[in-house]
């Protein structure tokens, strides 16, 4: 990338904005998902105790 500056790798022949704007949403889009499986980990964990809990007990 020798011979480029910062500015033009910003403005990416005015198309950074395209570029840099998807960037950004993949990014978003990653931790969204990051976050929706740590919860989905952790209801799942939580149901997993609880039918564990239970186990012994029977219902009427």
């Amino acid at each position: 990338m020798s011979g480029y500056s910062l500015q033009q790798l910003w403005s990416l022949n005015g198309h950074g904005i395209y570029v840099w704007g998807s960037l950004a949403l993949c990014g978003l889009a990653v931790v969204i998902e990051w976050q929706a499986l740590r919860q989905a980990r952790k209801r799942a964990l939580q149901r997993i105790r609880r039918l564990q809990r239970n186990k012994g007990k029977t219902r009427a």
